[in-house]
C-alpha cells in the first residue's frame, strides 16, 4: 500500500515516538495536541501485525489522553509505525 488510511499525526514512525517531528511538519491547533479525550490509533508491530487501539474518556469533561500520551502508549505496545485516527467522539468500539 502506498496511502491505507487518513489520520492526524504519526504517533510511531520507524520503531520510535514520532509526534513531535509529525507536530512541525503536519501543524495541528496546539489544543488539539493537550486536549484530553477518548482517542483511537492505528499501527503495526514489527512482524506487520496490526493493531487497533481505542482509548475511553469524554471530550467534554476533558477526560482521556492527549496526543503525548497515546504516543507514549503506541510506543509502549512495540507499534513500529501507528498513526492517530479520528477522536472524541468518533472513539467507539463494541
Amino acid at each position: 500500500f502506498t496511502q491505507l488510511v487518513q489520520g492526524v499525526l504519526w504517533l510511531t514512525r520507524n520503531g520510535r515516538i514520532f509526534v513531535n517531528e509529525s507536530i512541525e511538519i503536519e501543524k495541528p491547533r496546539p489544543a488539539f495536541n493537550t486536549l484530553k479525550a477518548p482517542r483511537t490509533f492505528i499501527g503495526h508491530d514489527k512482524n506487520g501485525y496490526l493493531y487497533m487501539v481505542d482509548v475511553d474518556g469524554n471530550e467534554a469533561t476533558k477526560e482521556g489522553l492527549d496526543v503525548y500520551e497515546i504516543a507514549e502508549l503506541a510506543h509502549s505496545l512495540n507499534l513500529y509505525n501507528s498513526i492517530n485516527l479520528d477522536g472524541g467522539g468518533s472513539s467507539t468500539c463494541t
